[in-house]
This record gives structure tokens, C-alpha cells and sequence, in this order.
């Protein structure tokens, strides 16, 4: 068992004031080698994707979009409707961007403009629709951003298709990352909208 004068002479029979002197000494150059590894292109502890989203509204996406299957998403700087075979928006609440190309949106719906999800039977039969009562808070992924296209993914429990909609913004911000994206969209669904 080392004893606490083996620690502070050791072999090398240094004096304990010595000991205590150099201490502070290892300390800081142990600060200063571990404050390199920040400066260092390239070396990184966590990812800055998920770490440091761009928080707004990338301007990029204001304006009308339509997909092939004749959906609308029309997108101003302070809300977002959407037009298929049922309509449904709101007030934009929160944006980010994970990077140049990918990021959420997330809604408050109007009150006469919220989504209905309707609940299936293992036949895909629609037997009911889900209680939407005080859950306001929507979230909608883009990708793939360019000039004149995109994807955009409405959100959906990938599990068993159902509404993923949060009482409170801090529950939607929390919930819509970046690296869980798979979690509320099917990643392999790409359909592209083009500005109208």
C-alpha cells in the first residue's frame, strides 16, 4: 500500500514542498495540452450538428411548394399551412437549422387548423381518431434545401402512425432533434416540393 510519503518523495526522493510546489504547475499544463485539443481542426468532442443548431427560420423557405401528389406547404416568415387532403397550421414558434440543408420547424396550430389523426384497425381501417385536446405543438423536418426544391417530412410516431404532437414548445424542441429524426419520420420517403 503506498503510503503518502512514498507518493510525495518517491524514488526520486522529492521533498514534499517540492511536491506541493510542482502540483499546481502539472495542473495547468494539464489545462493547457486538453485546451489544444479544442483549437485543433477537426477534433471534436460531440457533435456540432446536434450540439449547436442554427435557431430561426432559414429564409430559403419562404414561399409556396407543391409535390408531385399535389400536396401544399406555404411558408411565411411567421407561419406555415399546409393543403393535401386535409388542412392544417399555424404560427411558426421555432425553427432551426442543423445544417445547410436539414432542419424543424415547429408549429403552434391555429385553433381552426389542426391536424385530425385518425386511429387503424390492424386492417387499416380507420376506427376512431385520436384526442388532440391540448396539444398544439407540431413539428415538420426539411432536407435536402436548395433554391428551387426540397423534402419535407411531416412528423408521425414511426411506431404505430400516430400523432406526435407535444403540450408545451420545450416538449417539441426536445423531442424534434437532429439525431432522432428517424424516430417521427421515415427517412427513406423523400418526396421533393418545388417553389411554385
Amino acid at each position: 500500500m503506498l503510503s503518502w510519503t512514498a507518493l510525495t518523495e518517491g524514488s526520486r526522493g522529492l521533498d514534499p514542498k517540492e511536491f506541493h510546489m510542482s502540483l499546481p504547475r502539472t495542473v495547468l499544463s494539464l489545462l493547457l495540452f486538453s485546451s489544444l485539443f479544442f483549437m485543433i481542426p477537426g477534433c471534436t468532442i460531440d457533435d456540432p450538428v446536434a450540439s449547436a443548431p442554427r435557431v430561426g427560420l432559414d429564409t430559403r423557405l419562404v414561399g409556396s411548394w407543391s409535390s408531385e401528389a399535389s400536396e401544399v406547404y406555404t411558408i411565411s416568415e411567421t407561419h406555415l399551412y399546409y393543403e393535401a387532403w386535409d388542412e392544417w397550421g399555424g404560427e411558426i414558434v421555432y425553427a432551426a437549422q442543423f445544417n445547410d440543408e436539414t432542419g424543424i420547424i415547429i408549429i403552434r396550430y391555429d385553433d381552426d387548423a389542426k391536424q385530425v389523426w385518425s386511429i387503424y384497425d390492424q386492417a387499416w381501417n380507420v376506427v376512431g381518431q385520436h384526442d388532440m385536446t391540448g396539444l398544439d405543438y407540431y413539428g415538420i423536418y426539411y432536407r435536402d434545401l436548395s433554391s428551387d426544391k426540397v423534402v419535407f417530412s411531416n412528423t408521425n410516431d414511426q411506431q404505430n402512425y400516430g400523432p406526435t404532437e407535444t403540450s408545451t414548445l420545450r416538449g417539441a424542441i426536445n423531442r424534434f432533434g437532429f439525431h432522432n429524426m428517424s424516430d417521427w419520420i421515415d427517412e427513406s420517403f423523400k418526396p421533393i416540393y418545388t417553389r411554385n
